[in-house]
């Protein structure tokens, strides 16, 4: 009987003690396993926070354009190529609720007359400058008292200017990028954040050379 007794005793242990192993190890996965998506939440919570940045920024970190002035070529005597438009002057600033915008990050995508031109900014671009540097540029000089080349007060303006004669190419036969009556032009504005702000425009009906206009 106590040899009965004690081979019974000794099977509830083998149990007992392999129900211990089940519960130990049903415990160390579910250690792993919270680990795992603890870990996961706190990568997706991450990437969550930098994409909405990303979009907070390319919402809010944009370019305003307050007015667009045009320049004319002096061409107005009969006979003589017809006046037309040769320089756009935009006057700029941030957007409400933008960060610093960096002139040199930001590109430009321009479509004058159907010429299409991707323009970078040159700090060094000079109105007197030979033609060829303003090829593929703008530039930018400040009508506040602010850095030219950097936005980072809500109340700084800068000038924006493009060249259209350039945009077309300076070779005989390239396309003529100026602007002459009625015609359009669409720029688009992008700063590094991907923020980007589009501008269309037609040229007047009447146009005498000399003269400037707002678009």
């Amino acid at each position: 009987m106590h040899l009965v007794g004690y081979l019974k005793n000794k099977d509830r242990s083998q149990v007992g003690i392999g129900t211990l192993i089940v519960f130990i190890a049903m415990v160390l996965v579910a250690a792993i396993a919270s680990g795992v998506l603890i870990n996961t939440a706190e990568l997706l919570q991450t990437q969550a926070e930098a994409t909405g940045e990303e979009a907070s920024a390319q919402v809010t970190d944009r370019l305003q354009v307050q007015s667009v002035i045009a320049d004319t070529n002096t061409v107005s005597q009969p006979g003589t190529a017809d006046a037309e438009i040769t320089t756009l002057n935009l006057t700029i600033k941030k957007a409400p609720g933008s960060g610093d915008i960096n002139m040199s990050e930001v590109t430009i995508n321009i479509i004058s007359d159907g010429v299409q031109k991707n323009l970078v900014h040159n700090e060094s671009l000079e109105i007197g400058d030979d033609l060829t540097y303003w090829e593929d540029s703008f530039r930018t000089e400040a009508i506040t008292d602010s850095n030219p080349d950097i936005i980072t007060d809500n109340s700084n303006r800068l000038k924006l200017s493009i060249g259209l004669l350039e945009i077309g190419g300076l070779g005989p036969t390239d396309p003529d990028a100026e602007l002459q009556e009625g015609d359009t032009v669409t720029i688009e504005i992008s700063t590094a954040s991907g923020g980007t702000t589009y501008v269309e425009k037609r040229a007047p009906r009447n146009i005498v050379g000399g003269d400037v206009y707002k678009l």
